[in-house]
């Protein structure tokens, strides 16, 4: 057998162990490859992004480190690098290898893309739209960089323009769940409630684990004081999002509109178990009033 059937077979297995949830056993079988092909980059990004994603992100940036060893020019691996700081919250360094991957890769358009993210966490606007910018003047049919732009002006109060490009990504994917829900954002902006909701259904229609869009189309319902039906759709977030805090949180919130205290006070509870830090809100939330809050100072968090 050839070297490169073999290691394709290899990769048959580990990617059958990892849908089968068995890490540990595709790890070792890695590490098994890894000692016969040290040199393949191909194994190697295969490797780090494993390790990225279920093992260990120190070990996958030492496997991105070989990577580049081998051929400097790897855009690839000092974007994967990047990746990893910013999960780790080294945001210096991700900078860093976000830049690298550029330079070596002008038209790499997601490592411009977030590095516009993190430009924009910082408030730092004009780099921001830079790279933005730049991001879709080299991937001109990514609906991921009309969405970003969209988004970014929306967040500037630039809404006319941000309708522009918002309209622009949906273009070029009609379902694409992030750009359903900004366009819900911006209807909700221009005082047109029903094609809010509409937009956020459909965004919710695309992708059911997004749970912003459930979160505010209860908000629109609850502002319009149908408690019921702000009820109704963050049960049905919560069957699809089961570990996200703030929708049991506000789940909470209808309850008390619906004078549920009881119901109420166990959803908080379960919000306060998945995010702790939510305890002290709870506490002095006037949207709560009438829950138990003797229950709420019990719990531990």
């Amino acid at each position: 057998m050839s070297k490169d059937n073999e290691i394709y077979n290899y990769k048959l297995l580990v990617h059958q162990l990892i849908e089968e949830g068995n890490f540990i056993k595709a790890a070792a079988i890695y590490d098994r490859i890894y000692k016969k092909e040290q040199n393949n980059v191909d194994l190697l990004y295969d490797i780090a992004m494993f390790q990225h994603e279920y093992i260990n992100p120190q070990e996958a940036l030492r496997y991105y480190d070989e990577i580049i060893e081998i051929e400097e020019s790897e855009a690839g691996a000092y974007y994967g690098k990047a990746i990893i700081h910013e999960d780790l919250g080294e945001i210096d360094k991700a900078i860093l290898n976000y830049k690298k991957a550029i330079e070596w890769d002008p038209g790499y358009h997601l490592a411009h893309l977030y590095l516009a993210d993190i430009y924009d966490e910082k408030k730092m606007d004009d780099l921001a739209e830079n790279h933005i910018k730049k991001a879709i003047q080299h991937a001109p049919d990514e609906v991921l960089c009309y969405n970003h732009y969209g988004s970014f002006l929306e967040s500037r109060n630039r809404d006319a323009e941000a309708l522009e490009y918002t309209l622009k990504a949906l273009e070029i994917e009609e379902d694409h769940y992030l750009s359903l829900f900004n366009m819900g954002v911006l209807m909700k902006k221009k005082g047109q409630i029903d094609q809010a909701i509409s937009y956020y259904e459909k965004s919710v229609l695309s992708r059911q684990t997004y749970a912003y869009s459930y979160l505010n189309m209860a908000v629109l319902f609850k502002e319009n004081g149908d408690y019921k039906k702000a009820y109704e759709v963050l049960t049905s977030a919560i069957l699809h999002n089961p570990d996200v805090s703030v929708l049991f949180y506000n789940r909470g919130i209808m309850l008390v509109g619906l004078e549920k205290y009881d119901q109420a006070t166990l959803d908080v509870i379960e919000s306060i178990k998945l995010s702790p830090s939510l305890k002290k809100y709870a506490l002095i939330d006037t949207e709560l009033k009438g829950i138990n809050l003797v229950d709420i100072k019990a719990v531990d968090a």
